[in-house]
């Protein structure tokens, strides 16, 4: 089965790590899977993570190296940090640069991409489902909700439950890493068919040999707030920070490097940015704890990965990846931007090395056997290969 896994573009987020993994385990099992990507990214360096990552292994096509130099013209509208011009000029051009039937299947990620995965299909009617991590209409509200006014909010919320119905009326599945977002999923669509498939990991090696340093890792930024990690650590006297993981927006790293230095914390915070993979795992295993702070419905990857390298976790509660955990046992699930519990259970963590070791070894445990990439990749081509032998029956 020739089956495309689509994405926005060669940057390096957890989205991107997942479709990597799908295709380079879907490929394991005899898929004929390939690393579809909407836009090129000028940026060498941002290539050169995604190709580190990949080690050279998958097949990448970047679809509008089809196009002609003029019609990859894109920009950002005006508020957003993400949804751009591509978004929709892509989802209208792609249609006429892949040929009927070019892949047996393609699954996406996220909405906007998706806008060319469902054109796709009605033009070449190659069927697809969506990883939805987030909908539309909760990006909205979470991430522009304090910046602009509420009638406006309110009337794009109301656009963004229409886009979100449409991408789900036409996948044959919204995939999902967490059960999160499925209320609203049936709230805009009873119909729809909802299909769990949890991320795999690759597992490191647990030591009780940690370092002296509380760990916060993402993809940093709109409505990510590193700032925040300013505020913990003036409670936390000689407490250390690495922070880890691509800045996407340039000036949201100086204003945060700004702002370290104006509290005189620069000794306290090593601004690490993106850390190659061959490098990651270490820096799981020696931190004392991950921190996220911010609520990730969708799945939530790094308390996944922290969890395989054997360090426990701070997390806000209803973060996807919570279900597969125990709080008070794996790792604390805080209300989002709890301070003063926050800061309770780093101190508690910090001054309690044991306790830490424990409770790292205890995630791990939890998910040393259960949550592999092979089972993940078997689980999707089950999933989308009933809509594939259905498709290729009528044909």
């Amino acid at each position: 089965m020739k089956i495309g896994i689509l994405v926005d573009s060669l940057k390096v987020g957890g989205v991107e790590k997942i479709a990597i993994n799908q295709v380079k385990y879907l490929r394991e099992i005899g898929e004929d899977a390939y690393l579809l990507v909407l836009r090129k990214e000028n940026n060498p360096a941002e290539k050169e993570n995604v190709f580190e990552l990949t080690d050279g292994e998958i097949p990448i096509e970047v679809l509008d190296d089809r196009f002609p130099k003029f019609l990859k013209f894109s920009f950002k509208f005006p508020t957003f940090a993400f949804f751009s011009f591509h978004h929709i000029s892509y989802a209208l051009l792609l249609p006429f640069f892949i040929k009927r039937k070019e892949y047996d299947y393609i699954v996406s990620h996220g909405s906007y991409t998706s806008f060319s995965a469902f054109t796709i299909r009605l033009v070449n009617g190659i069927y697809y489902s969506i990883f939805f991590w987030d909908p539309v209409y909760y990006i909205l509200n979470r991430v522009y909700g304090a910046e602009i006014s509420s009638l406006l909010l309110k009337f794009l919320s109301f656009l963004g439950t229409i886009v979100d119905r449409y991408l789900v009326r036409s996948a044959d599945y919204v995939l999902v890493g967490s059960e999160e977002h499925n209320k609203y999923f049936r709230k805009i669509y009873p119909d729809i068919k909802i299909k769990l498939i949890l991320p795999g990991i690759k597992l490191g090696t647990p030591t009780s040999n940690k370092k002296d340093y509380i760990l916060a890792l993402t993809a940093w930024k709109a409505g990510k707030h590193p700032e925040y990690m300013i505020e913990l650590a003036k409670q936390l006297v000689g407490v250390n920070f690495k922070i880890a993981g691509k800045w996407l927006d340039a000036k949201l790293r100086e204003d945060f490097e700004n702002l370290v230095a104006t509290a005189s914390m620069i000794e306290r915070f090593d601004i690490l940015g993106y850390v190659p993979e061959h490098a990651l795992q270490p820096l799981y295993t020696e931190a004392t704890v991950l921190l996220t702070t911010n609520l990730e419905k969708g799945f939530g990857i790094p308390v996944l990965e922290a969890a395989a390298c054997g360090t426990t976790f701070i997390s806000p509660e209803g973060s996807g990846v919570c279900c597969l955990f125990e709080n008070g046992v794996d790792g604390f699930f805080t209300k989002e931007r709890d301070t003063k519990e926050i800061v309770e259970k780093l101190q508690l963590l910090i001054t309690n090395r044991d306790l830490a070791v424990k409770m790292g070894l205890s995630a791990f445990n939890k998910v040393k056997n259960g949550y592999t990439w092979q089972a993940h990749a078997r689980k999707l081509v089950e999933a989308v290969s009933v809509f594939v032998s259905y498709e290729k029956s009528t044909t």
